[in-house]
């Protein structure tokens, strides 16, 4: 979880001169890429837009010598509020937890659609890990959810988030199944098998000779929702029922 030395280890692989580099976040993405521009990397990440943040030309044939699959944050995004919507009665107030170390893709995206739900935001930043056992005194008001952008870190942290969001009562979504399995109230983002084998697909493909640049960047096609029975309880809050039959995973 140290995005501080991907910098020396990317260096370090093209000096090994690897046939190919996976860079699973989209830290590692920009590490890789700033490291070389003809080794072929095969980037799965979910908070980068590859043709906006110029790894790529277009999704359909990107040109450069990234590829891979790409979430769509500003599709994605509103889904959280959506959710937390049809769980949290006249919900006005949410505070956002941001890492910025992967960019701020989800960020703008989740700005940019909350008024439309009638939905203002609270944006906290979390640098390290240890930030997130204080945030709860940077919140302005009494935020009514939680939102918990994607990163590295977060991922790492799910423990830390859940914890920190029991202890401030506030129903936490987040885009990773974790999250949700170890206190969190909702998870609702893509299915993680179903990337790492379409990213082996990339792999496979570029080891058998083909270009990166002529393989289309795919999007996520299984997304999973985890709903956490024992967090709404102990929130007092009632999941919907259009809700639940929804979910992949109940966890009672």
């Amino acid at each position: 979880g140290d995005v501080s030395r991907f910098a020396e280890i990317a260096a370090e692989l093209v000096r090994l001169k690897v046939d190919l580099i996976w860079a699973d976040s989209a830290p590692a993405l920009r590490a890789g890429y700033a490291a070389t521009r003809t080794i072929p990397i095969v980037a799965l990440d979910f908070t980068t837009d590859p043709v906006a943040d110029g790894y790529a030309q277009s999704y359909s044939r990107p040109g450069g010598n990234v590829t891979g699959v790409f979430l769509d944050a500003p599709e994605f995004s509103g889904k959280w509020l959506e959710l937390l919507k049809g769980m949290v009665p006249g919900l006005s107030r949410v505070a956002v937890l941001w890492d910025p170390s992967p960019g701020d893709a989800h960020l703008r995206a989740l700005q940019l659609i909350a008024p439309q739900f009638g939905v203002q935001l609270q944006i906290v930043k979390v640098n390290r890990p240890e930030d997130i056992d204080g945030v709860g005194s940077l919140f302005r008001g009494r935020p009514q959810a939680l939102i918990i952008l994607p990163s590295p870190m977060m991922l790492a942290e799910g423990a830390r988030l859940a914890k920190l969001a029991m202890k401030q009562r506030l129903p936490a979504t987040s885009a990773f199944r974790p999250s949700a399995e170890v206190g969190g109230l909702v998870a609702y983002g893509p299915e993680a098998v179903s990337i790492v084998d379409r990213g082996a697909v990339f792999v496979t493909n570029i080891l058998r000779g083909a270009k990166p640049g002529d393989l289309p960047i795919e999007r996520p096609t299984k997304f999973e929702l985890i709903v956490n029975l024992k967090a709404a309880k102990a929130l007092n809050l009632t999941i919907p029922d259009s809700v639940l039959a929804r979910a992949d995973k109940v966890i009672r």
